[in-house]
């Protein structure tokens, strides 16, 4: 389900859209590829020089006349002798072939390079503002990079004829596309920035609003899966993170966030040794519903410039040849990415988050000190388990596990209102409950202007009924929470 949801987003498009500069720009990496025969490596002016040890390549109608220099041919030898050590294939091709040496296919890289910059940006200057002309423009680029990359790779395999096997077919794939999205990495970037600019500085907004001080506790994952005692939670998926940026092609970013989304498990499973190593307990079992909202806080810690424009280059430079792959998990993956950042974007929107991150309200005094809640647990409890309050067992599955999108604010914020600072000294034992009740009661108020008009105290008084016999409940100490197999006991 979410791979297809991911395969969705791929290269998206209507049927009526203009298709002149997509057209141009496949004809002229065609003819490239074919002047590259004739003139870069065609004739007599690529012969090796007399006394040097160079490669040198000629081309003619019946097939390349192929010089190897000293080094290319050693290393060549030993491709052949260890096929599988991709390390000495992707090195060499790299650093000696492609972006290093004077080997002849680096004067066609930096060709190519130069053709494809000046193709796209051509393209992107007629777009003079955010525009659906500006998406398009992506997608022929996209389909550009395809047919630049494929060109190259067959043309690197009949260079270099040894590297015509299966392992090492796939290391040459896998070196030129990066090469050339790295080297095209600025431009890529304007073009996205120009399609889709506005909801990149939407997202930065966010997570700005949010700021430094935000946990998971605060976009509604369960209790056990704040890891309370580290200094900040799931560091090593935030460090995994940042490297997005530093990565060249759609493939390495997603892979990123594949790791990323498998350490936010391990760091569950470091922080609760006592887990069984069958799998997680049910009362800290890693779902969607739980992953999501992780995953966007460490997206918001990792404060991201690109953020947005990391998953719109996901979705538009995902090769073709590799869709199917998002069926599977990477396609979960990416749906999670996609989900974790529309979280973020939509968390200002729901919650007037500066009310509750400023450092004179209550909340951040709480935040902070990261106190303890009461929890109970009940046999009939639906499987929400540890971790829920007395109103989420109320409540049911519905609360213990709400819908995507819908935040949960463990805290209150001050007020000098006489209605409000009466409600604050009344016991409001189960914060998080509270804020759950505030959202479930009136969607249409939170999305609304309206909401800036609104007193505080109103909102308060409208559930202190409620919460002052919730409280009396919660009071009482004498409260046991022991759950089966290997899982979490408290007691309060």
């Amino acid at each position: 389900m979410h791979g297809s949801r991911a395969f969705r987003h791929l290269r998206g498009g209507s049927k009526g859209e203009p298709q002149d500069a997509d057209k141009s720009i496949q004809l002229r990496i065609t003819t490239f590829f074919t002047d590259v025969l004739q003139n870069e490596l065609g004739g007599t002016d690529n012969t090796s020089p007399a006394g040097l040890d160079v490669d040198t390549v000629q081309w003619s109608p019946s097939g390349p006349r192929i010089n190897f220099s000293t080094s290319t041919a050693s290393w060549l030898s030993r491709v052949v002798a260890s096929p599988a050590d991709k390390s000495q294939v992707v090195y060499h091709l790299h650093s000696e072939i492609l972006n290093g040496g004077s080997h002849p296919l680096r004067r066609v890289f930096e060709s190519l390079v130069k053709l494809l910059s000046q193709l796209m940006l051509a393209a992107g200057a007629s777009c003079t503002e955010r525009s659906d002309a500006a998406a398009q423009v992506v997608r022929s680029a996209a389909r550009g990079m395809e047919s630049a990359c494929s060109g190259l790779s067959r043309l690197v395999l009949q260079v270099l004829p040894p590297l015509q096997m299966a392992l090492t077919e796939a290391y040459v794939v896998e070196v030129v596309r990066t090469s050339l999205f790295d080297r095209m990495d600025g431009v890529l970037r304007k073009l996205l920035t120009a399609a889709h600019g506005a909801e990149n500085d939407e997202a930065n907004e966010a997570v700005i609003a949010l700021g430094r001080g935000l946990l998971p506790s605060h976009l509604g994952v369960s209790r056990p899966l704040w890891l309370e005692s580290e200094a900040q939670p799931y560091a090593t998926v935030v460090d995994l993170l940042r490297s997005l940026p530093l990565v060249a092609t759609a493939e390495q970013k997603l892979s990123l966030v594949q790791d990323a989304c498998i350490e936010i498990d391990a760091c569950i499973r470091r922080h609760h040794p006592e887990v069984s190593a069958e799998g997680l307990d049910s009362s800290i079992a890693l779902c969607a519903d739980e992953l999501i909202p992780i995953l966007a806080y460490a997206l918001v810690c990792a404060e991201l410039n690109e953020m947005l424009i990391e998953l719109r280059f996901i979705e538009a430079f995902w090769p073709a040849a590799e869709e199917h792959k998002l069926l599977g998990s990477a396609g979960y993956s990416l749906a999670t990415f996609q989900s974790a950042i529309e979280v973020v974007r939509a968390s200002r929107s729901n919650v007037d988050w500066a009310q509750f991150l400023s450092p004179n309200s209550a909340t951040r005094t709480d935040m902070d000190a990261r106190s303890p809640q009461p929890l109970v647990s009940d046999s009939n409890d639906d499987g929400a388990g540890v971790g829920c309050s007395a109103r989420t067992q109320s409540a049911g599955r519905a609360a213990a596990d709400p819908p995507l999108g819908k935040q949960h604010l463990h805290g209150r914020a001050s007020s000098s209102s006489p209605a409000m600072a009466e409600a604050e000294a009344a016991p409001i034992a189960d914060l998080e409950s509270w804020a759950a009740t505030v959202l479930d009661a009136d969607e249409a108020f939170l999305s609304s202007n309206e909401r800036k008009e609104m007193q505080k105290g109103e909102l308060i008084d409208a559930i202190r009924q409620d919460e002052k016999e919730q409280s009396e409940k919660e009071r009482n100490p004498d409260v046991r929470v022991r759950s089966s197999g290997a899982c979490l006991d408290v007691e309060l």
